[in-house]
């Protein structure tokens, strides 16, 4: 959910896309009114609706192909993964710390207007919160305060497991006999690569495992894929051998998560081929929803909640001022998005990249997409 220094603006607008999906798909399923207002919405509005959680998948792979083309030529130090962890933690924490302290408030003020999930019922204890603040409530077995919030730990686990692979990278290289260990990354692409099958056919499919990042690396890899191929990195052979096992593996056991996923790296790679990464979904109001994607996946659910709430307590469960209070619980939620994007993201992203991430020296990428090279005959 984080975006490298020089935005795509097509990338942003995925990322917006599926950070509205999960909204949809959120405030027609959870709260008073949901039900209701599903009466009565178009069939196609409610198919939207009910498959909006693949959004998710979405954002994984675009977490994949931004970290890997953030860092595809940083040297990776001890240092660097110092800052580096110190960066994301301010990308990540004031804004989801916010939604815990929103989420908090109103269950201690409001608490009538919870309905789902979790916090209609036992009370939150310090240890849940402690355990939120350090994105470890689903490895210790809590509810999660806001729905949402367990991707976010997910992610955390992807950006760990990255940087530290990245750091093995020139070993690799060096043992697989490469003229430029410190840059080659086609030894750790194809290192990962049983990893990402494993977790692809059997660990996806286990939900056992979707508290660990092995559930869902198999997003990840292939957005990390669609970034070096794109740089010329790795032979385009990898990313689609890659593109047909996912495709192998809807054949086999379908899936939405993973059609959408297969989807959006295919998509991503073929505007970075196309040179079309900062000219495609450029629409202004698109743009907006993707700048403020990550404020609006965390601080959609409070506020649906308090919405339909009140709407409940005013109409009663009628479709259609149902369907209203859907909407314009929606409304509120971009609009308090667009709140916590300029009062507490952007402030805290701007900070954690005055800090930096590369070292004097280190080699750094290209700033704009036509800086991708072209296609290489692999």
């Amino acid at each position: 959910m984080s975006a490298p220094a020089h935005r795509f603006r097509f990338v942003d607008a995925l990322r917006g896309l599926a950070a509205l999906s999960v909204a949809v798909y959120h405030i027609t399923r959870y709260g008073p009114v949901a039900q209701s207002a599903c009466e009565v919405l178009p069939a196609g509005v409610l198919a939207w609706a009910h498959h909006g959680w693949a959004g998710v998948q979405m954002f994984f792979v675009i977490s994949g192909f931004v970290i890997a083309y953030s860092l595809r030529r940083a040297e990776v130090t001890p240092e660097f993964m110092g800052r580096f962890v110190v960066r994301r933690s301010l990308r990540l924490d004031p804004a989801y710390w916010t939604t815990i302290v929103v989420m908090l408030a109103l269950a201690a003020w409001l608490p009538w207007i919870f309905t789902d999930p979790s916090l209609d019922g036992e009370p939150v204890t310090a240890g849940q919160v402690l355990a939120h603040v350090g994105y470890l409530q689903n490895i210790l077995g809590f509810d999660n305060i806001s729905v949402g919030f367990w991707t976010l730990c997910i992610e955390v686990q992807f950006y760990l497991a990255f940087v530290t692979a990245l750091g093995f990278a020139p070993w690799l290289a060096a043992r697989w006999g490469r003229r430029d260990p410190r840059v080659d990354l086609r030894p750790l692409a194809w290192a990962m690569l049983p990893v990402a099958l494993v977790s692809l056919f059997v660990f996806s499919r286990d939900p056992a495992s979707d508290a660990w990042l092995v559930h869902y690396f198999g997003y990840f890899y292939f957005g990390i894929l669609t970034a070096w191929v794109l740089d010329d990195r790795i032979p385009a052979r990898l990313f689609w051998a890659f593109a047909t096992a996912m495709a192998l593996r809807l054949g086999l056991f379908r899936g939405l998560d993973v059609a959408v996923g297969v989807a959006s790296g295919v998509a991503i790679h073929l505007a970075g081929r196309l040179g079309k990464l900062d000219a495609w979904l450029t629409a202004g109001w698109l743009q907006r929803i993707g700048r403020n994607s990550y404020s609006l996946y965390l601080i959609h659910y409070p506020v649906s909640c308090l919405v339909t709430a009140v709407g409940l307590s005013l109409t009663g469960t009628q479709p259609g001022f149902s369907v209203v209070w859907v909407l314009v619980a929606l409304a509120l939620s971009m609009a308090a998005a667009e709140g916590l994007y300029h009062l507490v993201e952007r402030p805290s992203l701007e900070l954690s990249q005055r800090l930096g991430t590369l070292r004097p020296g280190s080699r750094r990428a290209p700033t704009t997409v036509s800086q991708f090279p072209r296609p290489a005959n692999t």
